[in-house]
């Protein structure tokens, strides 16, 4: 085997796989990849869960992580990706259209004469000498 994977410039790894697959079934289409998805999905998200997570998104408006959150604090715990998975499916936006508060403007420290405001900035303390 070692050879073999040498000449064709692949793993050991690689051939065995191959070899197994032919061992399986050399009548069949042994050479064609295979999908790696798994067969089964072994936790789909209930009904129910469903419903809560659109009541949460809804009407009380919270965000991805805020409903991940509750819900792992209630016991039914979901990762943040499969809340928005669910989120996509029951057609909710994902992003909320809540207004954002606006910010203060910062206080330009502006003039019209030349001045008229002078402004330090101090990093200290120091200590200056006396004199006389």
């Amino acid at each position: 085997m070692k050879k073999v994977a040498h000449d064709y410039m692949v793993s050991r790894k690689f051939v065995y796989k191959w070899l197994k697959r032919f061992r399986e079934n050399p009548e069949g289409e042994w050479w064609k990849d295979r999908s790696s998805r798994p067969k089964t999905i072994h936790r789909k998200v209930d009904e129910e869960l469903k419903e809560r997570i659109r009541e949460l998104r809804i009407k009380q408006g919270m965000n991805v992580e805020k409903i991940a959150y509750l819900l792992k604090k209630e016991g039914r715990g979901l990762s943040r990706n499969t809340v928005i998975k669910v989120i996509g499916e029951l057609g909710l936006p994902l992003w909320s259209n809540r207004k954002k508060r606006k910010r203060p403007r910062y206080k330009r420290f502006e003039r019209e004469k030349p001045n008229e405001l002078w402004q330090i900035d101090v990093k200290g303390p120091f200590w200056v000498e006396e004199q006389g």
